[in-house]
């Protein structure tokens, strides 16, 4: 379970949130510099980064498995579970980019500047099963959510190869295999714009519904995929608009206040480990764990600035 949440100023200045539901926290905030080498667990090929990237992430391999992140560019790449969604192949093919899944976010934001030219250039990846890998990374049932700033939002599902692309102008993902029914749904909890519902929106949209609620279900209070995209949803319509990056950064951490998992180990396996967001404009990160009150915040430009190999961060989780 994860949910992913963004939100966009008055000033245009863009925000992606989210949290990491997991059994337990294997990440933590890391700075990968430009002209990063990394080989793939696929096939053991030499990779060569072009930009540098704040995200959280840990070592695996020769490599960083980044879970999160946004590049010095203002792209930001996030993955979700995507359970019983996923279609790899087990035989690579030449002439195109064979990775493992987990790879996919430090390979997009290592080499690559908008969603656009992502979208380009879609055709050219090719998400493995570990079946024949050079190192085994289990079946991994992941999807991706991208924005930029621009504002192009969407969504990567590798249900197939090449993935399919979904515009997602209501900035928000959790862990539901069919995205488009679950948006058609959310019929139920809002008055839908009707350039949202016929997908004519390309770019994040502050306001996909008319404001009114009138004659619409309070959405439901549990923390199932469906559960948290239509909570999230519902309140993201009705929370005020920022002003600024600050209070966007602000409404994202209240948002996710709203879908945050607390820790119930008797009942479920897994709770919201971590909580981030990234900054577009300021190219700023926010990093959170479970315990702590104090979020973390680390500016890429000027890591970047100090530092010409990878650097993990440690969390504060005293309370103060």
């Amino acid at each position: 379970m994860c949910t992913s949440i963004i939100q966009q100023a008055k000033n245009g200045a863009k925000v992606i949130s989210r949290t990491m539901d997991w059994n337990q926290l294997v990440d933590s905030p890391v700075f990968i510099p430009k002209d990063y080498e990394w080989k793939s667990a696929y096939d053991n090929r030499l990779i060569k980064n072009s930009y540098s990237i704040i995200g959280a992430g840990h070592r695996l391999f020769d490599e960083i498995d980044l879970s999160d992140g946004i590049n010095q560019w203002g792209l930001a790449v996030q993955k979700l579970t995507f359970k019983n969604g996923t279609n790899y192949p087990e035989y690579s093919k030449n002439g195109k980019i064979n990775l493992a899944p987990f790879e996919l976010p430090l390979y997009l934001l290592g080499n690559f500047r908008s969603v656009e030219e992502i979208e380009r250039k879609i055709s050219d990846f090719y998400l493995l099963d570990d079946q024949f890998a050079q190192r085994k990374y289990k079946h991994l049932e992941l999807y991706y959510i991208l924005i930029d700033r621009t504002g192009k939002t969407i969504l990567l599902q590798p249900s197939g190869q090449p993935m399919r692309i979904f515009n997602n102008p209501l900035g928000i993902a959790t862990n539901t295999f069919n995205f488009e029914q679950q948006l058609g749904r959310l019929k139920a909890y809002l008055d839908l714009k009707p350039d949202f519902e016929n997908n004519k929106l390309e770019k994040f949209t502050s306001r996909i519904s008319s404001g009114s609620f009138n004659g619409k279900k309070t959405p439901p209070g549990s923390y199932t995929p469906s559960g948290r995209l239509f909570r999230a949803a519902y309140y993201k319509e009705r929370i005020d608009l920022a002003a600024s990056e600050k209070q966007a950064l602000n409404n994202c951490w209240r948002l996710l206040d709203s879908v945050t998992v607390p820790k119930s180990s008797k009942y479920q396996p897994t709770y919201s480990v971590y909580r981030s967001a990234a900054c577009l404009s300021s190219l700023t990160y926010y990093f959170e764990d479970y315990y702590s009150f104090n979020p973390i915040k680390i500016n890429l430009n000027k890591e970047a600035s100090m530092n010409s190999s990878v650097k993990f961060y440690t969390c504060d989780s005293s309370v103060r």
